[in-house]
């Protein structure tokens, strides 16, 4: 793909952080569900986090699993990121990284968006791995702190893959991207509202049988700590305190999850349908149809690896190629 005027490569691009005393970039995660924008200021081995916005697109609606995306939803997508265009611009942005996950990567027709996306939005799209996406999001998670010196599993639950990681705080054991995205799986199934008893355990059938190697890897290693990488996680944390009617500085770049907290609010969640779930304290309306599937994922997870410690993590993809640029400072 040909670059736009006045943009490098973001290997360049790091480089020239290492050269030069401050420096704005623009980073997008284009995911199945959300396109994320972040905005920083890099200067030597520090960074400022200067904007950061979502926007849902649910580019998966109605074909993701026929690894198609719908006329529909890629306008919204197109939308999103002429709206983030604007933005960029209004901010002098010349030095905009568009990571493109899921949905984009594995659809027959990833060459139209990314040519809409050039044409219309002005915004050049690189379309990465899962490989390549769960070391972005491990670099993520280890600028939000939430690693230390053990080994811990990283989670990231996306619409058309979840990540799982293995890694410390300055190793990375492994990593794996594995389609079992909720927007996959709410696409896949026609499920009740609320769930009844069996599609509950048809849906954890199916996810016990794709993380056999993530269970593994985690008992060999005796992994004790989850982190829950952005999206959903940030959900549970707020629904969690506006239930318990507690305060929360979501500014922090990681919480700690209470297993016992997340527990309660897993069968809360089992229980309400759609209405009930955009009454919810603490759920923002674009994580409402899947934050239940969510919500299973993670308690099979934790069932299955044994994990006995549940933090939440405020960075995921888009800081860790933040993570990068400081790396090479």
């Amino acid at each position: 793909m040909e670059a736009t005027k006045n943009t490098c490569s973001f290997r360049e691009f790091m480089y020239l952080c290492s050269r030069l005393i401050c420096m704005k970039a623009g980073i997008l995660d284009l995911g199945t569900n959300t396109f994320n924008i972040l905005i920083a200021e890099v200067e030597g081995d520090q960074h400022r986090l200067l904007y950061r916005n979502k926007t849902s697109v649910k580019l998966g609606e109605g074909a993701i699993n026929d690894h198609f995306i719908a006329d529909i939803p890629m306008g919204r997508g197109v939308q999103a990121l002429q709206v983030y265009k604007e933005i960029l611009d209004r901010e002098n942005i010349s030095q905009v990284y568009a990571f493109a996950t899921a949905a984009i990567r594995s659809a027959k027709n990833q060459d139209v968006f990314i040519r809409r996306a050039r044409e219309e939005a002005g915004i050049d799209v690189q379309v990465i791995t899962g490989e390549r996406e769960a070391e972005l999001i491990c670099k993520g998670v280890r600028l939000a702190g939430c690693l230390n010196k053990r080994p811990a599993l990283i989670i990231d639950i996306g619409g058309g893959s979840v990540e799982f990681i293995v890694a410390d705080q300055s190793r990375l054991y492994w990593k794996r991207s594995i389609n079992i995205g909720v927007a996959r799986i709410l696409e896949g199934y026609r499920h009740s509202d609320p769930l009844k008893p069996e599609e509950i355990e048809r849906i954890a059938y199916l996810i016990r049988q794709n993380i056999q190697e993530v269970t593994r890897i985690s008992k060999e290693l005796k992994i004790r700590t989850l982190v829950g990488s952005s999206g959903s996680f940030e959900s549970f944390v707020e629904m969690i305190a506006g239930y318990k009617d507690v305060g929360i500085n979501m500014s922090l770049p990681s919480h700690k999850i209470e297993l016992a907290d997340f527990a309660a609010l897993h069968l809360r969640l089992l229980k309400t349908n759609l209405e009930q779930r955009l009454q919810l304290k603490g759920l923002i309306p674009m994580r409402a149809d899947m934050i239940v599937l969510a919500s299973v994922m993670t308690s099979v997870v934790i069932e299955e690896t044994g994990v006995t410690e549940l933090l939440y993590s405020d960075y995921s993809l888009k800081e860790g190629a933040l993570f990068e640029m400081l790396d090479h400072s």
